[in-house]
């Protein structure tokens, strides 16, 4: 199996800080945290080869995650969030795809 150097590893989402912004256009820094704590211990499990437990949470479920619009209340920038759920998303991927190809080799 081949290592590669991702830009997003399972501490970067432990450690991801957003602006905390009072307006509209937030999310619910909750529903951010949990989901992202959840993608943190899928990304942590493919670096460690362990497929299963890496099922948590997939790119897919990335790309479609919707989190609750809070407007005038204290909440992460959105479009901070975003950018930085395409980035795990493609870090998610890229072990998906990997895991795929190795599992139709061994066939």
């Amino acid at each position: 199996m081949r290592h590669r150097r991702f830009n997003v590893r399972s501490e970067d989402v432990r450690t991801k800080r957003f602006n905390a912004l009072k307006f509209d256009g937030c999310y619910d820094v909750r529903e951010v945290d949990q989901f992202l704590d959840q993608a943190a211990a899928a990304l942590e499990a493919h670096e460690r080869g362990l497929r299963e437990q890496a099922q948590i949470v997939r790119s897919h479920e990335v790309e479609a995650v919707k989190f609750t619009s809070r407007v005038y209340e204290r909440g992460y920038s959105a479009q901070e969030v975003d950018v930085f759920l395409e980035e795990l998303a493609e870090a998610l991927g890229s072990y998906e795809t990997d895991s795929g190809a190795e599992g139709r080799a061994q066939r």
